[in-house]
């Protein structure tokens, strides 16, 4: 249960989808980040998208410095 709703989050994952995707995010972790993020701060769908696409960018910047493969 959120307070925000599938079309919010569906334009929500048209930013971040393709990132989280290669950073080998499951679909319903980022699916629920996006409902949170919604939820609580009540910003457009359009700005909590780009948020987590924010996040995940620099999450995976930061994992490519500790991984030694």
């Amino acid at each position: 249960m959120s307070a925000s709703n599938v079309d919010e989050i569906s334009t929500a994952m048209t930013k971040v989808a393709s990132l989280a995707h290669n950073a080998n995010m499951e679909f319903e972790t980022t699916a629920a980040f996006l409902a949170q993020i919604i939820e609580t701060t009540r910003e457009s769908a359009e700005t909590a998208g780009t948020a987590l696409k924010t996040v995940v960018a620099r999450f995976s910047e930061v994992k490519k410095l500790y991984d030694t493969d």
